[in-house]
């Protein structure tokens, strides 16, 4: 998902969302607690409810694609 930082600061201060109170509560998280990190089973439940907290990296250019562009950069 590619949320650009506009879209997303209008998201979190919609009506569905209400701020960040907002979705800690729709996360189910305490503001001051945070996740318990020794509740494993908790843990997993919410993995598999929410994914993985972690942005996909990059694909790797091709080798023909850094030549190209290494050809276009000769000036």
């Amino acid at each position: 998902m590619d949320v650009r930082e506009k879209d997303l600061k209008e998201k979190l201060h919609s009506s569905e969302y209400n701020g960040i109170k907002g979705v800690l509560e729709k996360l189910k998280v305490d503001v001051n607690k945070g996740l318990d990190s020794k509740n494993q089973q908790d843990l997993e439940q919410r993995r598999t409810a929410y994914g993985r907290n972690e942005i996909p990296p990059k694909p790797m250019k091709t080798f023909l694609r850094l030549c190209w562009d290494a050809l276009h950069d000769m000036l």
